[in-house]
């Protein structure tokens, strides 16, 4: 006997299933090749009867039901929260609704006086960006003008001027930087001390 019985098994119920007439006999036998398939038998010694095989085999597919409706409503019932869970859970969801709707409440009182605020603060943010817009396009107006005097050779003084000028802006601006430094370091090291 082939190692695998179960498979040898469903090879000889298979054929004589399709020569069967009867379509109810055939699936039956199907069926029971296939469960045959899926059975797990404990290893079968070779001195071991057929019939014997046949009575475990037997057994096994006893255990290889199909699942019911029993089965189905045991394992919904085990599925199934409990319902002193889902009471907790229906008030917590109820006392963080009451939660929300009083927090809406205040903040409808007080949601135009904020919209105001927000709008104003908005509108005086916007000024301030105009103006820096503007004072930019006044500079970059100015160099394209220095630009052009100094290629045309009219306005190398003025360049010359303005060089000057960023040149003692960025002194001062270095002077200050090593100014601060330097009273950083002096207190450090009475902090130190």
């Amino acid at each position: 006997m082939p190692p695998n019985w179960a498979e040898a098994l469903q090879r000889r119920c298979v054929p004589a299933a399709a020569a069967q007439t009867k379509a109810a006999e055939a699936a039956s036998a199907i069926e029971w090749a296939h469960k045959a398939s899926l059975a797990r038998c404990k290893p079968v010694y070779a001195t071991s009867h057929s019939k014997g095989m046949i009575t475990q085999l037997q057994a096994q597919l006893a255990l290889l039901d199909a699942p019911n409706e029993e089965m189905r409503l045991e394992l919904k019932g085990q599925m199934a929260p409990e319902d002193e869970l889902l009471d907790k859970l229906r008030d917590e969801v109820v006392r963080r609704k009451a939660e929300l709707s009083e927090k809406r409440e205040e903040g409808e009182g007080d949601e135009g006086g904020a919209v105001e605020r927000q709008r104003a603060a908005n509108l005086a943010a916007r000024k301030e960006r105009e103006a820096e817009i503007s004072e930019v396009k006044d500079g970059i107006e100015s160099i394209k003008d220095q630009i052009r005097g100094v290629k045309s050779g009219e306005k190398q003084q003025e360049a010359m001027a303005t060089l000057k000028r960023s040149i003692a802006e960025e002194a001062e601006s270095l002077r200050k930087q090593v100014e601060g430094m330097r009273e950083r370091k002096a207190k450090d090291r009475k902090s130190v001390v």
